[in-house]
């Protein structure tokens, strides 16, 4: 039987509120891996998804005579494709479960638990003279009642109510809270029990998460009149790796949770992420953070060189890059090979088909005031199409297909001549 790899190179785009939504995704990935890797070691599949996995392994097995093994070895996101990119990239490379980051969103991720508590209403009757307001965005008597089941639409009016009357012109949700959140969550996978590494021996794992420098740095550009100039660069990438190595080689879950916590920092909902954030979340915590000096001089090299790495304010990855091909693609060179590989790009777009001025038939309305500002500064930028990112990878795959054939072509010759040599 023919043994052969499915790599995924997964990039999970950004989703704003849909953190949620992308982790029930990013789960079944998860369990496919996980099934595939059982499957390849002869151990039974648990769990209900997994068993059809296995099922699905078996019968390629049996039908087409090849013995596949499906792994996930790069992951890049943004904003909430990070957050979930982050969490999946920690339980392939650990064998931890995802079982108790599912049980963490469905009873903590709250809309209540992530208001910042001293952003919102003082007392019971504060800003009652907003509640109209908040009836009209929960549409008391048509979108709650479509879109909520009945026993959950007075809790969704009653958190509404109360975010519409929190404190303006401030993010309502609080940093640390998330923080905090996140840290609980790597917490909980690691107490819980794990199995075995879900990447062959030696296999790298490559994890990128994109985020924003809203101060940015400088970057020289040599031209040739004038001979240089300096633009300011405000995208950043956090870059881990596991290097094929088991346990918590991807990085201290300080830096996880960091990676997690400025790649979704929205703006407007989240105050800018900072080191300093996080080093006060560590001492109430009462968490060392080891390596903390070398994490910032890799992720933040600029800053750190100039001394502000601690106080530089980074918000949501995806403000810039929303789809981060470009770090999955340059992952790719050296990675290692012992059978024959299939590779596969995964994007997992939580909206799909969004267009936010689709053209139709007719006459087009232009938009209006409101609705040109946020396209502008938050719509726009989002919807950039990957085109260009996809014509590399085809431009990629035909010259390895090129080089495939050349071989296959070559090889009776190169047979016959080292036979003739060495009989």
């Amino acid at each position: 039987m023919q043994d052969k790899e499915l790599r995924l190179a997964l990039v999970c785009y950004g989703g704003i509120s849909l953190a949620i939504y992308m982790h029930g995704i990013t789960k079944e990935i998860w369990h496919l891996a996980r099934s595939s890797r059982a499957h390849r070691d002869f151990e039974p599949a648990a769990g209900a998804s997994e068993r059809v996995y296995y099922a699905l392994l078996e019968s390629i097995g049996d039908e087409a005579g090849v013995n596949l093994r499906v792994m996930v070895d790069i992951v890049a996101g943004a904003s909430a494709g990070g957050i979930n990119g982050v969490f999946l990239a920690q339980a392939v490379t650990s064998g931890q479960s995802l079982d108790p980051l599912t049980d963490l969103w469905l009873e903590i991720a709250d809309v209540e638990a992530l208001l910042n508590p001293e952003h919102g209403p003082s007392h019971r009757f504060a800003k009652m003279w907003a509640m109209p307001i908040a009836w009209m965005l929960a549409g008391r008597d048509s979108s709650v009642n479509a879109t909520v089941e009945p026993a959950a639409r007075a809790e969704v009016r009653a958190k509404l109510e109360r975010f519409v009357r929190s404190r303006w012109f401030e993010p309502p949700f609080g940093g640390k809270q998330l923080m905090n959140m996140l840290l609980d969550a790597l917490e909980a996978m690691r107490d819980a029990p794990a199995g075995p590494r879900l990447l062959p021996e030696g296999q790298p794992l490559d994890l990128f998460v994109t985020v924003t420098d809203f101060r940015g740095h400088p970057e020289r550009l040599r031209l040739n009149s004038p001979p240089e100039v300096v633009e300011t660069e405000h995208r950043l990438v956090f870059s881990f790796s596991d290097h094929g190595q088991d346990g918590d080689a991807l990085g201290h879950a300080a830096e996880l949770a960091f990676a997690a916590r400025a790649t979704s920092s929205f703006p407007g909902a989240f105050p800018p992420a900072t080191v300093a954030e996080v080093d006060a979340v560590l001492a109430e915590r009462g968490t060392d953070w080891p390596g903390r000096a070398s994490f910032l001089e890799h992720a933040l090299p600029r800053q750190f060189a100039a001394g502000v790495a601690d106080t530089a304010p980074l918000i949501d990855g995806s403000v810039l890059a929303n789809a981060p091909f470009r770090p999955a693609i340059d992952a790719l060179r050296e990675r290692p090979a012992r059978r024959q590989i299939d590779r596969r790009f995964v994007f997992i777009d939580p909206t799909p088909g969004y267009r936010i001025a689709s053209p139709g038939p007719g006459p087009q309305e232009s938009p209006g005031f409101f609705r040109t500002i946020i396209g502008a500064l938050s719509e726009l930028p989002r919807q950039q199409p990957i085109r260009d990112n996809l014509e590399s990878l085809d431009q990629r795959s035909a010259q390895i297909e090129r080089m495939l054939t050349i071989i296959e072509r070559i090889r009776a010759e190169v047979e016959g001549q080292v036979e003739s040599l060495f009989g």
